[in-house]
């Protein structure tokens, strides 16, 4: 399992790399990672802000829509995968895909939330990333 490990990589090809060497033939891989390309971010990046779970600064929480710049403990994610590249990077690397699903994000605005759940039902769209593969 790679549960939101990924996208903290400096390197995620060597990792990619390692599990398909210990992996045993016809193992499993469960991976998942925020999506880039979530219906929020889309509308934010239009409108010119950061996207959700990019940090450009470490220290600073900048660039956010109905965000104050503030200090903030970062989660330290360096690689953002869309889900395409995340399909990508697994097929470019051995992977078969097997299945995927997307998650919603966290919202304290009920009409949000509700909106964030039947978006999410398309993986491309939604806050997180699920993806099953294997090794052939």
């Amino acid at each position: 399992t790679m549960i939101e490990v990924i996208e903290h990589l400096l390197n995620p090809d060597h990792c990619l790399l390692e599990v398909r060497r210990v992996l045993k033939q016809r193992g499993f891989l469960l991976l998942t990672t925020p999506n880039l390309a979530w219906w929020i971010n889309r509308i934010v990046l239009f409108l010119g802000y950061q996207p959700y779970f990019s940090e450009p600064l470490t220290r600073i929480n900048v660039g956010k829509a109905f965000r104050r710049p503030a200090k903030y403990r970062s989660s330290g994610h360096i690689r953002l995968f869309t889900y395409r590249a995340a399909i990508d990077a697994l097929k470019a690397y051995g992977f078969h895909i097997i299945d995927s699903e997307g998650s919603p994000g966290v919202h304290r605005n009920k009409l949000l939330k509700v909106i964030d759940t039947l978006l999410s039902k398309c993986v491309r769209f939604s806050a997180d990333i699920a993806i099953l593969a294997c090794k052939p």
